[in-house]
């Protein structure tokens, strides 16, 4: 999810945005209802840190001047 957030971010997306579509999508993609979502844990250290050092990964390398905004963006959500 955090590589497809990232690409999502890089096309336009505010954060928010492409990590919400993200998670539809692999929702959608893995046959995943909400029940199921409901019970990944994202404050779980080892999930938080690899979902999100994806995220910033990938957007710093693919639209770094773009990923500027990206910590502003975090603390608004």
């Amino acid at each position: 999810m955090g590589r497809e957030s990232a690409a999502l971010y890089c096309q336009g997306n505010d954060l928010k945005a492409a990590i919400e579509k993200s998670v539809i999508k692999t929702m959608l993609d893995q046959d995943l209802d909400p029940e199921s979502m409901d019970q990944i844990d994202l404050d779980q250290k080892e999930i938080g840190i690899a979902f999100f050092e994806n995220v910033f990964a990938d957007a710093f390398a693919n639209c770094p001047s773009r990923a500027r905004q990206i910590w502003r963006q975090m603390t608004e959500m």
